[in-house]
Parts: C-alpha cells; sequence; structure tokens
C-alpha cells in the first residue's frame, strides 16, 4: 500500500511540474542531474556533516580542558568556539587554498572554527612553558623593571636605544587611546631624524591590505573604525613615511561572528578575527606582505603598528619571530590606567579608574612594575617577557575608544 501511496505521490508531482514551468523537483529528482553532479552534491553533504562533528568533538574537547584550569590559572590567548555565524566573508580559496575539499564559505566557517579549537589546547600546552619560564625568572625581570631610567620624552629616548641593525621594529599598542596613536607618529619622526639616510616604511593592521596612504585617500575603501588614525599617518606624510595597509580584506568589514565560552563558563559573541584561528591567518597574511615588501625593500626599517599581542616574542603565532635576515625588536605601549566597575553590592557599584596592568602583568597577577618605563639589560629577558620595552602612556580617560 505504501508503494502505490508513493507511485501516486511522484506522479502528481510530476504532473504539477508540467502545468507550472516555476516549480522544480527536488534535486534527485530533476532530469538535467548527472551522475557527477549527484555524487557532487552527496559529496558536499558529507563533508559539511564531518565538519559539523569536527566542530562540535573539538569544542567539547576544548570547553572540558577548559573547565579543568584551577581558578588562579595564568591567562590564556583565546577560547574554545561552539559556532560560528555570517560566514560568507570567509573564502576558502582564500583562506585555506591548501584544503582543496572545502568549496563553500559555510564549510570554511565550520573548518575554521574547529580548527581554533584545537589550537586552544595546544595553546594550554604552551603557555604552561611561558609561564615557567616567567615564574623562574621573576626576580630578574622584578630587579631590571626597577633599575630602569625613566626619560622625560619616551618617545625620543626609545627611538634613540633601538639597536641600529634592527630591521623589525614592532610597536604593538593596547587599542582605544588617541594618546598612544599620536606617540606612534612622535616615535617614527623621531626615528626619521635620527635615520636621515635610511627608508622607513610604516606597516599596520589599520589600514587594508596594500593600501598606501595618500595625500587623497579613497574614503569609501576605509572603514569608519580607522578614520581616527588618518591625522597620524597625515603626519607621516609630511616626512615622506609611506604608511602601508596590512589587514586582510575580509576581516576589514567584519561581520562573521562566533560564539565562545569564556573562562567563567559564559558563552559570549565576537568577531571571528579576535579567534585564535582569526589571529592566525592574519598575522600570516601580514607575514607574506611584509616579505613580499622587503624583496623590493632589502635595507629598509619597517616599522610595524598593530594590537601589542600581534608582535609580542611570547604571544601565539607571533610576526616578531625572526625571519632569515631580519633583527627584530619589540616595544610596546600601553595606558596608564583604565576604567573599572567597583561592585558595592549585588546590582549596584561604580566606575572606579585604575592602574593598567602591563602585559606582563596580565600574565602575572602578583608582578606589578610601578614604573612608566621598563627595558631589559639581560639578552635573554624580551623573549622570556614578550618584550624589549614595555612603556605607560598617560591617558586621557574621557576620550578613550575601547
Amino acid at each position: 500500500m505504501r508503494k502505490i501511496l508513493y507511485v501516486i505521490c511522484i506522479l502528481q508531482l510530476a504532473v504539477c511540474s508540467n502545468a507550472q514551468p516555476g516549480w522544480k523537483l527536488p534535486f534527485f529528482g530533476r532530469p538535467g542531474n548527472t551522475a557527477g553532479s549527484v555524487a557532487a552534491r552527496t559529496a558536499h553533504i558529507n563533508i559539511s556533516q564531518q565538519l559539523n562533528r569536527r566542530l562540535a568533538q573539538t569544542f567539547s574537547q576544548a570547553a572540558a580542558a577548559q573547565n579543568r584550569l584551577p581558578a588562579n590559572h595564568y591567562m590564556l590567548f583565546g577560547e574554545p568556539v561552539q559556532k560560528i555565524f555570517k560566514t560568507y566573508e570567509l573564502d576558502p580559496k582564500t583562506l585555506y587554498p591548501e584544503q582543496t575539499f572545502l568549496q563553500t564559505s559555510q564549510q570554511t566557517g565550520r573548518y575554521l572554527a574547529a580548527r581554533n579549537n584545537r589550537l586552544f589546547l595546544q595553546e594550554l600546552h604552551r603557555m604552561k612553558g611561558v609561564r615557567a619560564q616567567i615564574e623562574n625568572n621573576l626576580s630578574r625581570l622584578q630587579q631590571e623593571a626597577l633599575s630602569t631610567p625613566q626619560p622625560q620624552d619616551p618617545m625620543a629616548w626609545l627611538s634613540e636605544i633601538v639597536p641600529a641593525d634592527t630591521t623589525q621594529l614592532f610597536v604593538g599598542e593596547a587599542h582605544g587611546y588617541s594618546e598612544i596613536h599620536q606617540a606612534v607618529a612622535q616615535l617614527v619622526k623621531h626615528l626619521h631624524a635620527r635615520m636621515a639616510q635610511r627608508e622607513i616604511i610604516l606597516f599596520t593592521e589599520f589600514l587594508p591590505e596594500n593600501f598606501t596612504w595618500s595625500k587623497r585617500p579613497c574614503l569609501s575603501q576605509i572603514p569608519d573604525t580607522f578614520h581616527r588614525f588618518f591625522a597620524v599617518w597625515d603626519q607621516l606624510l609630511q616626512i615622506q613615511v609611506p604608511v602601508v595597509g596590512l589587514e586582510l580584506p575580509s576581516a576589514v568589514d567584519t561581520y562573521c561572528d562566533v560564539r565562545y565560552l569564556n573562562p567563567k563558563g559564559v558563552l559570549r559573541k565576537q568577531t571571528v578575527w579576535a579567534s585564535l584561528e582569526g589571529v592566525r591567518l592574519r598575522n600570516e597574511r601580514w607575514k607574506k606582505t611584509l616579505a613580499r615588501y622587503r624583496a623590493l625593500h632589502p635595507k629598509a626599517l619597517f616599522v610595524i603598528y598593530t594590537g601589542a599581542d600581534h608582535s609580542m616574542y611570547n604571544r601565539p603565532f607571533t610576526l616578531s619571530t625572526a625571519q632569515a635576515g631580519e633583527h627584530p625588536f619589540v616595544a610596546v605601549l600601553y595606558p596608564d590606567k583604565y576604567r573599572a566597575f567597583e561592585a558595592s553590592g549585588r546590582f549596584s557599584g561604580t566606575i572606579v579608574e585604575k592602574p593598567m596592568p602591563g602585559p606582563l602583568e596580565r600574565l602575572v597577577n602578583r608582578l606589578d612594575f610601578q614604573r612608566a618605563v621598563v627595558k631589559w639589560k639581560s639578552a635573554d629577558l624580551p623573549q622570556i617577557a614578550g618584550f624589549d620595552v614595555r612603556i605607560k602612556l598617560s591617558v586621557n580617560l574621557e576620550n578613550a575608544d575601547y
């Protein structure tokens, strides 16, 4: 009886398809489908299902590992990703050209999220080594931090102590402070005055990839979030220091988000490009841009201006890993204070200003380098701490944009 009903239904569908030209049979019933197209569709479904399972499995593993961390664990970079949204900007041929099985942006998103979770598990292991190195050298770090001179003009001082053989000067910032943006402009001006005979090029994540700043830039190519840097680029244009963008196209106007699990066990959302795998993809792309320009400018000083976590020596996928022929130097710029919510009851509290911890203090809570400028004398400490120089700048929190 069921077989008879099935045949009747098929005949009715066929009649409907003849009577209504715009109506189509399901995929596998269309007369134009070849065996090859059916096989391709089947393969697509299988790959998507496998990627779904892999994402669910890796999230479960990463979340369990995160949950096992002690309450006072060291800070990690990245979180487990449960789900990814709005993947239409993810081009598999651009992001994963070697993974030829990825055919759609949706598949690419699931693959990216699963990779992120595997990277999170690797980061748990890597950070144990980073933390051990810091703990084993705490006394030296504290002693040398306390003995660092405190210059009146930190940017002029920094420009003088950058070694002459430096080929890549990484300037990493804590985002959102106009005083830091202006300090970068001052630093480059001092470097230009000191190295008058040397070509200097500034590369930055705050412009689209390969976009070179000019007197009349095409503003439609630059997202609003980058407009606050225009005054900085104009100052460098006046001293003929080119400014070249690094940010890959899909990360400039970002819509793709991930749902991640924070250390408190709460699910949150953020841009995919702030995830571990998102940062890895961006950094790898930036390295290729830098290598391409290095071939054209073999003797130039590259000033590479990004967020601090992209370039510090002890960060995952860091840009400052020494490439052949390159001599890196890492300076990080942080604000001297920030605003925090201080609870006075379950549903009440006040906003207070607190001293901003530096990048090393973020990893070791009991560290407190109460110095605006920190520089290491020992040759091994920069790799352990993550930077050669850390400078805190006085900021007006009324103007902060974070």
